[in-house]
């Protein structure tokens, strides 16, 4: 029998800046705490969600998992990030989530779809691995590995990518292009 204490009914801690709330929890000998139920954490402008949090407040670290997590930052209002998964590791120091079971992460204008990926909030940057499917405006990218910064619109493929656009497609082994000023280099 493993010794805990039960909390029931409107359960709410801090991780460093960040605020969880549940309907319930288990807190551990060892300061480990399962959450359960309505799991909602808000870090700033990045809320997440879902049905239980497995977290260790003196790392920081945190595993949401759920039926659907969701990830919503909303650095720039105008344009809140939606990163919708199974399963996420969450960095509450220093704002990144991990996913590893597929993911998609929406705006109104982009789709990515992964097998695993990184989401550094701070920075605003994402990278995404494994089957990689990726619209973005007009411009659909498929590749094993793409890395994107959104804030700017660059994007950086470091593995083979194929890229389609109103005006064409191209294929490359890797590349850097920006779609604000259109520009970047390919090669292959």
């Amino acid at each position: 029998i493993v010794e805990a204490q039960r909390l029931i009914g409107d359960v709410a801690l801090t991780v460093g800046d960040a605020e969880v709330v549940c309907d319930s929890a288990w807190r551990y000998p060892t300061g480990r705490f399962r959450l359960m139920g309505r799991v909602e954490a808000v870090d700033g402008t990045a809320v997440l969600t879902g049905d239980r949090l497995e977290l260790v407040p003196d790392s920081g670290i945190g595993r949401m998992t759920g039926r659907v997590v969701r990830l919503v930052d909303s650095s720039d209002p105008s344009v809140p990030r939606t990163l919708t998964t199974e399963r996420t590791t969450y960095d509450f120091r220093s704002g990144i989530a991990r996913f590893s079971d597929g993911g998609v992460v929406t705006t109104e204008t982009e789709r990515i779809e992964s097998r695993s990926g990184l989401y550094d909030q701070d920075a605003g940057a994402m990278e995404f691995n494994g089957e990689v499917v990726m619209t973005v405006d007009t411009v659909d990218i498929r590749s094993e590995t793409v890395r994107y910064r959104p804030d700017d619109k660059l994007l950086d493929l470091p593995a083979p990518a194929e890229g389609l656009h109103p005006g064409g497609g191209i294929g490359c082994s890797e590349g850097r292009w920006s779609m604000q000023s259109e520009t970047g280099w390919i090669v292959g």
